[in-house]
């Protein structure tokens, strides 16, 4: 459905803001895409609608080249930006026929279902600048949605939001992905660990991780070692599947692990093997936060496709 091949993007000379990015999402689902603030996942998001060029690489929105079958691949794409636009002295109905004409199409077959889907029914006849922004989110989503595009692209789009508004949001952002491809720009871990199918995860302007989320999960753990004496970090890093290790106290360390390499079983035939003495040996799963945490921080490296 979309397909990146070697991508870059600079804004200035010398200063490349995307550097050889490729992936490919393939199915209906929902997926994250994250990166801190400056790791280009709003430009990334604007050269797959079109918006931008890239300097070098090919897009493919389904079987459209956005080189040169940009209009046809537009047709099948839904974008709502991080800065929502709207027009506020219209009516959520009123937009809603414009936005679809801009699409060449009549409105009256789709406006009461797009109005449904994205709970506005009630809404229809009320002028946008009367709404709370949780309402015109949904506005925004509705007009990327009013052509029925098969893939649909959002940024941002729980920014700003009370709690309660974030939760409608994303059960509308899961419902969709049921019958559509969604790239989800977020900056909130459990928001992804909520409602994503898929993972990708940006940082300076490269691919660093593209797997499911439940993959990355079963691939990151977290174990809790404590010893009758001190064991040296390049000791631990020797081992397989470890790939960091804190200190943190007295013969006391956190290591950071693949489980499909090692896991207590083969801790403790390690530390008999060295004659050390465990006072604690302790499993616990990672978060997505904090695998984000050690990819953007502390360079720990994950395969980028699980």
């Amino acid at each position: 459905m979309i397909q990146v091949e070697n991508v870059n993007y600079a804004y200035l000379p010398n200063q490349m803001v995307l550097q050889d990015l490729s992936f490919s999402i393939q199915k209906h689902g929902v997926t994250g895409f994250l990166g801190l603030n400056g790791a280009g996942k709003s430009t990334t998001l604007k050269l797959l609608v079109g918006y931008l060029q890239p300097l070098a690489g090919n897009i493919f929105i389904d079987q459209f080249n956005l080189r040169h079958a940009q209009k046809q691949a537009q047709q099948i794409l839904g974008y709502l930006p991080e800065h929502n636009p709207l027009y506020l002295d219209l009516r959520v109905g009123e937009y809603l026929q414009f936005v679809a004409k801009t699409y060449q199409m009549n409105a009256k077959g789709v406006l009461d279902k797009t109005l449904e889907l994205v709970g506005l029914s009630a809404k229809k006849h009320q002028k946008i600048e009367t709404l709370s922004k949780g309402y015109r989110q949904r506005v925004g989503l509705a007009a990327a949605l009013i052509h029925e595009p098969k893939i649909l692209i959002l940024d941002e789009p729980t920014t700003g939001l009370d709690p309660v508004q974030i939760l409608e949001i994303r059960s509308l952002i899961q419902e969709l992905g049921k019958t559509r491809t969604v790239l989800l720009s977020t900056h909130l871990m459990q928001e992804v660990q909520a409602i994503c199918d898929d993972v990708l995860l940006l940082h300076q302007g490269k691919l660093r991780l593209q797997s499911s989320v439940q993959a990355l999960l079963q691939h990151a753990m977290l174990l809790y070692v404590e010893t009758d004496k001190p064991v040296i970090e390049a000791v631990f890093l020797a081992l397989d599947g470890v790939k960091k290790v804190d200190m943190l106290g007295a013969n006391t360390y956190r290591l950071y692990v693949n489980p499909a390499q090692i896991n207590r079983q083969k801790i403790a035939l390690w530390a008999k093997s060295q004659a050390l003495v465990l006072y604690r040996l302790q499993e616990e799963t990672q978060s997505i936060e904090s695998i984000f945490q050690e990819i953007t921080q502390n360079q720990v490296h994950y395969s980028p496709a699980l």
